[in-house]
């Protein structure tokens, strides 16, 4: 794949010193990291409302299709995060669908630093992402991004309400 290609050859994620680590790991690698990492994105399923299993996180990343990011401290993994790209008509973005982990306000700023140098090696226009409501704190209000779209589920059938 195209993508992954790029990400081998331009992507250095290190840019600050410190014991907090952020890191993509490409396709190849995601069997030897899914272990350490797979109960964190697991907290993430439930948020997709049956759109996605943790399973399907899996194969997704495996594909190439998306991304998979780590942070870690010593040999703490503390966060993961799946990305994919999005090429549109008229823009291409780089989206995160799935976060979990702790100590969010401990790595954010670090990772989403490392988010926009992928995005610009990417030749993407943009970041988006979908989530809770609770995001707006730590993202829109944080780092200056425009609330554009609000995503509304409203079930057809009584048992998915």
């Amino acid at each position: 794949m195209q993508v992954n290609r790029q990400i081998s050859e331009n992507i250095n994620t290190e840019s600050y010193n410190s014991e907090l680590k952020v890191s993509l790991i490409l396709p190849e690698h995601i069997n030897v990291f899914w272990p350490k990492v797979k109960d964190l994105l697991k907290k993430s399923v439930k948020f997709t409302y049956g759109r996605y299993t943790l399973d399907d996180i899996y194969d997704v990343l495996v594909s190439g299709e998306y991304q998979l990011w780590v942070v870690y401290e010593k040999d703490e993994f503390v966060a993961a995060l799946a990305t994919t790209i999005t090429q549109y008509p008229q823009r291409k973005c780089v989206c995160i669908h799935f976060i979990g982990g702790t100590q969010l306000s401990k790595w954010k700023d670090k990772f989403l630093f490392n988010l926009r140098k992928f995005a610009k090696d990417m030749k993407c226009d943009g970041i988006e992402a979908t989530g809770r409501p609770g995001w707006v704190k730590h993202i829109v209000n944080q780092n200056k991004a425009k609330v554009r779209f609000v995503t509304f589920d409203l079930p057809i059938h009584e048992e998915n309400a």
